[in-house]
């Protein structure tokens, strides 16, 4: 946006420029052409500095924005190691819970069916 306005300025300042070195301009044209050139001047490089801050602003927000993609990076990172742990400490358990239903029927095996049932009975009532 500010270069299409800086290039604006430019012809047009190139354009008084070239009146002016016309010389076919009779002196109430000279004085309006040159306050036109001065003010150009300063529309240029008002333009020219706010262009400036513009790309320095967007040199920060890339700065900012590279930073945080590397955070999130390294949150991600963070997340799929502790989901790895999760899931190994899952298969942990699981192998606890199947051996010890295997220990569990291996024990009621050698036990009376009725006081097995009993057993269950109380186990169901008390929790």
């Amino acid at each position: 946006k500010f270069e299409i306005e800086i290039d604006g300025v430019r012809q047009r300042e190139d354009r008084d420029r070239a009146l002016l070195a016309g010389g076919t301009v009779d002196p109430k044209q000279l004085n309006d052409l040159q306050h036109e050139l001065d003010t150009l001047q300063r529309r240029q490089a008002s333009l020219e500095d706010s262009e400036l801050e513009a790309m320095e602003r967007r040199e920060e927000l890339t700065a900012d924005q590279e930073r945080e993609l590397a955070g999130l990076d390294e949150l991600q990172s963070a997340l799929a190691d502790a989901q790895r742990a999760c899931d190994d400490a899952r298969g942990e358990l699981t192998a606890l819970i199947e051996k010890s239903v295997a220990r569990r029927a291996e024990l009621v095996a050698g036990i009376d069916e009725a006081l097995v049932a009993l057993y269950e009975r109380q186990r169901t009532r008390a929790g």
